[in-house]
C-alpha cells in the first residue's frame, strides 16, 4: 500500500513551512527532507518568510518554494490562512517555534482539517531562558496552550522529547522521536572530494583537529580553544574551526587565542559547502557545545569515519556516540570511551584535552574509532529516516508512492 497524502483531489501533497532559505542545522534538515520526498514522487511545498538565502539553489527542482513575502512574521498569518483555505493541504510540518504557533492558529482561523505537525530541534526549557523581550516572553505560555493541539511532534532526540513533554504539556501519544536524516552515499562521496588547505595536504606533518558549526554563545568554543592549548603542549597540533560568523566572529576569539598562544594554529576557515572533505582528513572532529539537539555535524563526521570528541551536554551526543546507554545520564568527571566516540563532561577541558591527546598519539585507538564510526552512523542513513517522517506525516499507511 502506498503512503496515500491526499484529500479531496490533492493527492500526495506535503506542504513544509520554515522561516528562511539562509543557513541554520534545522533549515538544512528540512531542505534534505524535502528533497528526499520529491525523489519518492510526492509534491512538495516549502513555504518561507522570504524566498532567498544559501539553500535555494540546493532545493530539488521539483520542489515548489511558496514565499509568503511578509515584513514582519505576524502578518504572515492572513497569508498562510488563504494557502490553507486554497491548497488544502492533507499536512503541514512547521520548523521553528514562531512556525508552529502560525501554523497552529492559521489552521484554526482557515477552518481547514489540514494535519499540523511540528518539528522540535532544540531544548525548549534552555531557549526560553534566553527570552528577555517582552514579545519573546509570550511565547512559553503560547506554546504551552498551543503545542497540545497539534496533531504530531517529531523531536529529534529523547532528550527533546522529554523536554518538550514538560515543557509544552505535549502528551506522550502525540510525540515521536526521529534522528535527523542523513544521506550516508553521498556525505562519504562529498569527502572524498579534492581539497587544497595547508594543514591537510599529503606533508600534514601535526595532527588536524577539527570543530564545527556556527560561532555563538552555547557552542562551546571558549572551551575548545583552552583544551587545545593543553594538548598543543604535549603534541604540537592544529585547529580548523568551520563555520559561519553567528552572534560572534573569531574577532571575538582573537584575544583568547592569543593569550594562550596559539593563534598560529588555529584557523577560522568559515562556512563551507562541504566541510566533509575536511573532516575526513582530520585526525579528530571535537564538538565542545554546551547545549544542543541532535547536533548534524556530529552524525557527519561519523560518516566521514572521522573518530570523534564532544562534551555529553543536552541533548543529542549521547544518544549519537553511546546508543546503548541511558540517553538522560550526564558524564561529570573524566572521559568516557563510548561506542562511537569519546565523551566528555560540558566544560571539561581538562578531559577534553585528555580525550584529543588520547587519540591523536594512540593509532590503534584512533582506528578503532575510525571503524567504529562508519558503523555508528547507519542509524541515521536517510532511506530509513525518510519512511519514519513519512509514517508520522500520514500514520494511515506504510508505503512511499512510485
Amino acid at each position: 500500500m502506498p503512503h496515500n497524502l491526499s484529500r479531496n483531489n490533492n493527492q500526495k501533497k506535503i506542504a513544509l513551512f520554515i522561516p528562511s532559505l539562509r543557513l541554520g542545522g534545522g533549515e538544512r534538515v528540512m531542505i534534505d527532507l524535502a528533497n528526499a520526498f520529491a525523489r519518492r514522487g510526492y509534491d512538495i511545498d516549502l513555504l518561507v518568510f522570504t524566498a532567498d538565502g544559501h539553500f535555494t539553489n540546493q532545493l530539488d527542482p521539483k520542489v515548489h518554494i511558496v514565499s509568503l513575502r511578509a515584513r514582519r512574521i505576524i502578518f504572515t498569518l492572513p497569508k498562510l490562512v488563504r494557502y490553507l483555505r486554497r491548497v488544502r493541504p492533507p499536512v503541514l510540518m512547521a520548523l521553528d517555534t514562531y512556525n508552529h504557533l502560525l501554523a497552529l492558529t492559521a489552521r484554526v482561523v482557515s477552518g481547514t482539517d489540514t494535519r499540523i505537525v511540528l518539528r522540535i530541534g532544540t531544548m525548549l526549557s534552555i531557549l526560553y531562558t534566553q527570552y528577555t523581550r517582552l514579545n519573546d516572553r509570550m511565547i512559553p505560555p503560547l506554546t504551552r496552550l498551543l503545542y497540545p493541539r497539534a496533531d504530531a511532534v517529531i523531536a529529534v532526540s529523547r532528550g527533546v522529547t522529554r523536554d518538550t513533554m514538560h515543557t509544552c504539556n505535549v502528551p506522550e501519544e502525540k510525540i515521536t522521536t526521529i534522528f535527523n536524516p542523513k544521506n550516508r552515499e553521498a556525505i562519504r562521496a562529498m569527502s572524498r572530494e579534492s581539497l587544497t588547505h595547508k594543514w591537510l595536504g599529503d606533508n600534514k606533518d601535526r595532527p588536524v583537529i577539527i570543530a564545527g558549526g556556527r560561532l555563538r554563545p552555547g557552542k562551546g568554543f571558549e572551551d575548545l580553544f583552552e583544551a587545545f592549548a593543553l594538548l598543543n603542549k604535549q603534541v604540537p597540533s592544529r585547529l580548523i574551526i568551520l563555520g559561519a560568523a553567528g552572534k560572534m566572529t573569531s574577532g571575538n576569539f582573537a584575544e583568547l587565542v592569543g593569550n594562550l598562544g596559539i593563534a598560529g594554529d588555529v584557523d577560522f576557515a568559515g562556512y563551507t559547502d562541504n566541510p566533509h572533505a575536511y573532516t575526513a582528513r582530520a585526525d579528530v572532529f571535537v564538538m565542545p557545545s554546551v547545549r544542543e539537539g541532535l547536533p548534524n555535524a556530529l552524525i557527519e563526521a561519523l560518516m566521514c569515519g572521522t573518530p570523534t570528541v564532544s562534551t555529553d551536554c543536552d541533548s543529542g551526543p549521547r544518544e549519537i556516540l553511546a546508543p546503548g546507554t541511558d540517553p538522560f545520564k550526564r558524564i561529570t568527571e573524566g572521559v568516557e570511551w563510548a561506542e562511537y566516540g569519546a565523551l566528555v563532561p560540558v566544560h571539561g577541558i581538562a578531559e577534553m584535552a585528555e580525550a584529543l591527546l588520547k587519540l591523536v598519539s594512540d593509532p590503534a585507538l584512533s582506528k578503532q574509532y575510525r571503524d567504529a564510526s562508519i558503523e555508528g552512523s547507519v542509524a541515521f542513513d536517510e532511506e530509513k529516516i525518510v519512511d519514519e517522517y513519512l509514517n508520522v506525516l500520514n500514520p494511515v499507511s506504510n508505503h512511499t508512492p512510485q
